[in-house]
């Protein structure tokens, strides 16, 4: 197997470099959206987490991404989680 060269190496740190700055700025849209919908059922008089929605992100990132996409998964729907303990400790 050929080593990559360091220009082709480079290349592809950059790529994951923009990956994950593509990724990051994606959980921040997510988190967001999380706790506006929360705040949306609750003004609804609903309970801020629908665990059955939470259930189907869970399958959606199983099926899609095998066992460690449940635990992507379970990070995600964690951040919301925190995010929105965190809007409810200010208010």
């Amino acid at each position: 197997m050929s080593r990559p060269s360091p220009a082709g190496a480079r290349s592809q740190r950059a790529h994951l470099a923009h990956l994950d700055h593509s990724i990051i700025a994606l959980i921040r849209q997510r988190t967001e959206i999380c706790l506006e919908l929360a705040a949306l059922r609750r003004a609804e008089g609903g309970p801020a987490i629908e665990l059955a929605r939470e259930n189907e992100v869970l399958r959606r990132y199983h099926d899609a991404l095998g066992p460690s996409g449940t635990s992507v998964a379970l990070l995600l729907t964690e951040l919301g989680r925190r995010a929105e303990g965190a809007v409810r400790a200010v208010e």
